[in-house]
């Protein structure tokens, strides 16, 4: 991902400098921004449902599909489903919650539940078990019919995968993303039943009943708390028709309200730096999820259990979120130094608190970051997904991430400050990194300033006091032909608080006073690309922002 980015970014830079015009050739029509696509008419023939083949999944991405995908024409470029705020609107895909919004704590605490926890419903009926995936698992039904998936933690790894997933589904679902209803349950073995028309399915689809004893077996292995109970996470069957996971690539072709190649979306590409804070790296289709409900599809993120460095200690891999499973770069890497190549992954070790697994801060690097096999979004992010992303990344408070940890119910109060302080220094990096491929200006307002107008907007670097270093910012003012009507001017800093404002400027003369400023940072004399904020006089007589455009 990192050579992928770097280059789109040098590419981008070079082509806004030596190709457009200094105010830029996309104009905005004076009109609201968008902030729901219409993507969930209803329509009648359900689709089909895609059928994940791991083995092909991974043969696919290593090689085959890779090596025409670097033979293609590049077909890739900007998100294509943002707005003219540069933002992403609610759809089938995502929701804006914390990017836009205030989220209460008990917000956090609650995430996508809604009903109560299905505990208070015992006894549970064992009806199957879980197919695919690595972890084990049973489908049951709860004393009111409810069906729900139940996964334990193994005797080796106790809290880590239910505390892992709890935290995870609870920060995703923060940020805007559909999951499912998630609980953690403490339950004996007398609370869970086994239905007599139970069956089992193994490697080649091949059923066989499924009995106490079967169940006895697998639960020899799990962990039980001192009480003699066990720690579970209960997923509830999401409502709708399941039809498979989405593609990494393209579009459901037998969804008409489908239209944006999965590779073109910011709500995929720019869920990276919300992976990288949560190190998140088990992402590929199976943990994805599409359910045909009411006519139209909802795209759901499913299985967060082996996040936080879960996977490190339950597959026994060093290297996640450093290499992907097979990575040629970096074994080439190793064989031309001789071995000598100082790998951060070997200095690794994981906390000694029970629940958190190899997670740490001191040696992540988001410029390195690595999920644990190709996904095509992913390759295809640029540092405009991946500064949205970071964004929402960052308007999580220490006290809501706590609120999330809290969730995980650790049985050792140190693991919570452990994973609070991680994750607290890990969205710095995140925020750190990506704001620092971008001018991280935002949070734009027109102000009237007489019978002018001036332009005042946060540094998100500075906000954060991500970036305190020597900082100016340049502004030119153009109207709507691009022609110059305040030359390039130097603003600094202000000596207190974040907020900073352009002097005072005079609209453009041409319809609805289209005018457009330019701004860029410049952080001890290193020029940070530009961002073009187009201003109009829109209905009701006021003047306001109708478009951003980051260079």
């Amino acid at each position: 991902m990192l050579f992928g980015l770097r280059s789109v970014a040098v590419v981008a830079a070079v082509t806004s400098a030596c190709s457009h015009p200094p105010a830029g050739t996309l104009r905005f029509k004076v009109e609201p921004a968008v902030w729901r696509v219409a993507d969930s008419t209803p329509f009648k023939k359900v689709p089909e449902e895609r059928v994940y083949n791991r083995t092909l999944y991974q043969t696919d991405g290593f090689f085959v599909r890779r090596l025409t995908r670097a033979m293609d024409f590049p077909s890739t470029g900007r998100a294509l489903d943002i707005n003219a705020l540069d933002e992403v609107p609610d759809s089938t895909w995502f929701t804006n919650r914390i990017g836009l919004r205030d989220v209460s704590i008990d917000e956090i605490r609650r995430g996508a539940n809604i009903d109560p926890n299905p505990v208070n419903n015992l006894p549970w009926t064992i009806v199957g078990a879980k197919v695919g995936g690595l972890s084990v698992g049973f489908k049951f039904e709860d004393s009111k019919g409810d069906k729900y998936l139940l996964k334990f933690d193994a005797d080796t790894r106790p809290e880590m995968e239910t505390a892992a997933h709890i935290i995870g589904h609870r920060l995703l679902w923060a940020c805007g993303y559909n999951v499912p209803e998630d609980y953690l349950a403490f339950v004996k073995r007398e609370d869970i039943l086994i239905s007599p028309k139970a069956q089992t399915k193994d490697t080649l689809g091949k059923k066989s009943p499924l009995t106490a004893a079967n169940i006895d077996l697998v639960l020899k292995k799990m962990f039980q708390t001192p009480d003699g109970k066990y720690r579970v996470l209960v997923s509830r069957f999401l409502p709708g028709k399941p039809i498979g996971p989405f593609s990494r690539e393209g579009v459901r072709e037998d969804d008409p309200n489908d239209r944006i190649a999965h590779e073109r979306r910011r709500t995929v590409r720019g869920e990276v730096p919300m992976f990288q804070w949560i190190n998140h790296t088990d992402i590929q289709e199976d943990n994805t999820l599409d359910v045909f409900k009411d006519g139209h599809v909802i795209h759901y993120l499913i299985d967060f259990g082996k996040a936080f460095g879960v996977m490190n200690n339950s597959n026994s891999w060093r290297t996640v979120g450093y290499t992907y499973r097979l990575d040629f770069g970096i074994a080439l890497r190793s064989i031309l130094t001789l071995g000598l190549y100082d790998r951060p992954w070997d200095h690794l070790s994981s906390p000694p608190y029970p629940g958190v697994a190899m997670f740490e801060a001191e040696h992540f690097d988001p410029s390195e970051w690595r999920i644990n096999s190709p996904y095509w979004p992913f390759d295809d992010v640029d540092r405009f997904d991946g500064y949205w992303g970071a964004k929402i990344t960052m308007r999580f408070t220490p006290d809501q991430i706590a609120a999330a940890v809290d969730e995980a119910h650790y049985s050792d109060a140190r693991a919570a400050s452990y994973m609070v302080s991680t994750l607290v220094e890990r969205q710095r990096r995140v925020g750190k990194y990506w704001f620092g491929l971008v001018s991280p200006l935002d949070n734009f307002v027109v102000e009237a300033a007489g019978d002018r107008s001036r332009l005042c907007f946060d540094d998100l670097a500075r906000s954060y006091q991500l970036d305190l270093s020597s900082t100016k910012y340049t502004v030119e003012i153009f109207d709507d032909a691009g022609k110059v009507l305040e030359p390039r001017a130097t603003l600094a800093t202000p000596a207190s608080g974040t907020r900073t404002c352009t002097a005072p400027f005079a609209l453009g003369a041409g319809a609805n006073h289209y005018t457009i400023v330019k701004l860029a940072a410049s952080r001890n004399a290193r020029a940070l690309p530009a961002v073009l904020v187009h201003l109009a006089q829109v209905p009701g007589g006021g003047f306001d922002v109708i478009g951003i455009r980051r260079l």
